[in-house]
């Protein structure tokens, strides 16, 4: 039994991570087809009347036969935007207006679009210090002739510590008369222009005055008794909306949770009492919900912007899919239809709670409205409001308590039902890929790995059955919690930016051979070693303080995807694997670089840059 279990459980479990993978096929910044490059440049401030000293340039280049619309693009597209941050200010960009052409799709529209090249300007503040962290975030649209590939792309920029006085002379480039067209039709430190009926603070926050004109004006809520009524009937639709379906597997075992009794009055009480405590963990879900979104002001669905929520509910899910598939029983929730579990009414209150959870991002007819006026009453008002959600959802399960002779309806227990729990098992497996779908790309392989060693923690659980001794039963469930708490706390933990790394260009670097003490390091993603490294040696606290006391640049060179000039680099270095790092001194010493290979430790490093110091 135990063999065909686990031999089921890595084929579902390869079917989840093919399926994930297609369901998370979005673009990266590797796949689009453009390049971007920053570069900082001094300028004269006194002579050009600009109240900048440093200039950062981001050089964004396009691949042939594709565009992206200009940050002003006429009569229609999605603007190219970036936005910049520094010491946690944000910071006026300059955009070229474009080439003006008719629109691809649209040719009787004409729009301004970048096409090869184009170059957005970031005038740095007088007084910043050297060395300075810029933190861009670049949207845009890139169209051919037959396909857009929207991208949002995180483009961080470290200055490096080169004194501004050494820096290259932005007025002695070809694209500087192009910065001054800019800056003279909005010169530095004006704000952008801003309709007046949206005016800015004078902190600098746009102050939206709008009277909006719903396209349903008899949906929309004036007053309690109307938003009741509509609360009433939102929530018993929203039990029918598509984005419910994927929990419909936990409403099934709630009602086919009886049918292992032969006996019909014992059926009929079980049904009373399941669908009782199921409705009840629905109605205290909304209750805690009316109470979270009413002290902290938040909209309906945004507890799911806490990825740490969703990648902890898609943990739990599958291990109840596994449960169902017959790898083990879990405590208070564990889905069974033979009842098998220790505590049935608990388990139905949990369940209802979790079914609950699992459809809060949903929405539908009415609840719009209901909601818009309903947040921004007083907290009695939004809780009977949202009990009146609850309380329409729990509909249909408040018939099947008035009415328990439905119960004789339901089959008769029998070998069908292990069939239909390993069907409930199947679409709660679906269940996570749709709640992995919700992560950002980062976020899936951490969760992945989360679900992957959920599994032992919840065998282990399993394993501490009511006939082993007590101190062995509570080692494996200690071991099991401690497993996935471990797991959980690892996974979610924040991702740190590498701000302290410099992208590798090979150009870059040859310039540099001899004059700037480079450390550079050779990782990829598909490299688990070069990860371990990346969180315990070449961690950004590490960096920021070798940096601060060896005065040293940290070029990173990505081997994740074909880089030729990278994979030359490592050549040269007489390596063919990686990890490989190689510390770079000055002069002639840049001749024999230190080559660091496969293992190293933070001291080991450290000794070294403390010899080149020396």
């Amino acid at each position: 039994m135990l063999k065909k279990t686990t031999g089921f459980f890595l084929v579902l479990a390869g079917f989840l991570l093919m399926s994930v993978h297609m369901a998370n096929a979005q673009f990266h910044a590797q796949e689009l087809p453009m390049q971007q490059k920053w570069g900082l440049y001094s300028v004269d401030s006194q002579q050009y009347n600009l109240d900048c000293d440093l200039l950062a340039v981001l050089t964004i280049s396009i691949e042939k036969g594709w565009h992206t619309y200009a940050h002003t693009p006429g009569e229609l597209g999605k603007p190219s935007t970036l936005l910049i941050e520094l010491n946690g200010a944000s910071l006026p960009v300059y955009y070229p207006e474009g080439t003006r052409k008719k629109d691809t799709f649209n040719p009787d529209v004409t729009v301004n679009v970048y096409e090869d090249r184009a170059r957005l300007y970031v005038p740095i503040p007088k007084g910043t210090g050297i060395p300075f962290t810029l933190l861009g975030n670049l949207e845009l649209l890139l169209c051919s002739d037959s396909a857009c590939l929207p991208a949002q792309i995180e483009i961080p920029f470290y200055s490096g510590p080169t004194p501004p006085q050494k820096l290259q002379k932005a007025s002695s480039l070809s694209w500087w008369p192009e910065f001054l067209k800019i800056t003279k039709a909005m010169p530095f430190g004006e704000k952008t222009p801003t309709s007046q009926l949206a005016p800015v603070t004078t902190t600098g926050e746009i102050k939206w005055d709008f009277s909006p004109v719903y396209a349903q004006p008899s949906l929309e809520v004036s007053g309690l008794i109307t938003a009741i009524f509509l609360g009433l009937l939102a929530g018993l639709i929203l039990n029918a909306m598509p984005c419910v379906l994927p929990v419909i597997s936990l409403k099934l075992s709630s009602v086919l949770a009886t049918c292992s009794f032969e006996n019909e009055c014992n059926r009929r009480k079980v049904f009373r009492t399941h669908n009782i405590l199921f409705s009840l963990g629905i109605m205290t879900w909304f209750v805690a919900l009316a109470v979270l979104l009413a002290v902290t002001g938040q909209a309906w669905g945004e507890i799911f912007q806490q990825s740490w929520m969703i990648m902890t509910l898609t943990a739990i899910v599958f291990a109840l899919s596994l449960s169902l598939f017959g790898l083990y029983s879990l405590p208070v929730i564990d889905l069974k239809f033979d009842q098998g579990t220790g505590n049935p009414k608990v388990q139905a209150y949990f369940t209802g709670l979790l079914a609950t959870l699992l459809a809060t991002p949903c929405s539908g007819p009415f609840l719009g409205g209901v909601l818009g006026w309903a947040l921004t009453q007083p907290p009695a008002v939004i809780m009977t409001v949202f009990l009146s959600i609850g309380l329409g959802m729990t509909t249909p399960y408040l018939l099947l308590i008035v009415f328990p002779d439905l119960v004789r309806f339901l089959p008769k227990p029998g070998p069908w039902v292990q069939m239909v729990e390993k069907i409930v098992a199947f679409f709660l497996a679906g269940t996570c890929i749709y709640l992995i779908n919700i992560l950002p790309d980062t976020l899936v392989l951490p969760t992945l790995i989360l679900v992957w060693l959920t599994v032992p923690a919840a065998w282990l659980w399993g394993k501490a059955g009511p006939e082993l001794p007590a101190a062995k039963r509570w080692t494996f469930r200690l071991a099991g919690l401690l497993l996935f708490a471990g797991a959980l706390a690892w996974t979610t933990m924040p991702e740190k930016r590498d701000f302290h790394w410099v992208n590798f260009e090979a150009a870059d670097v040859a310039k540099q051979l001899g004059q700037t003490p480079m450390l550079i390091d050779f990782t990829a993603d598909w490299c688990p070693t070069c990860k371990v490294l990346e969180r315990t040696v070449l961690t950004e606290e590490n960096l920021a303080k070798w940096q601060e006391k060896y005065d040293i640049t940290f070029v990173r060179v990505d081997l994740t995807e074909n880089n030729p000039e990278g994979e030359k680099l490592l050549h040269a270095l007489g390596s063919r694997s990686i990890p490989v790092a190689a510390f770079i001194g000055l002069g002639e010493n840049a001749r024999r670089p230190i080559v660091l290979r496969d293992i190293f430790t933070a001291s080991q490093l450290e000794n070294l840059l403390k010899s080149y110091k020396k």
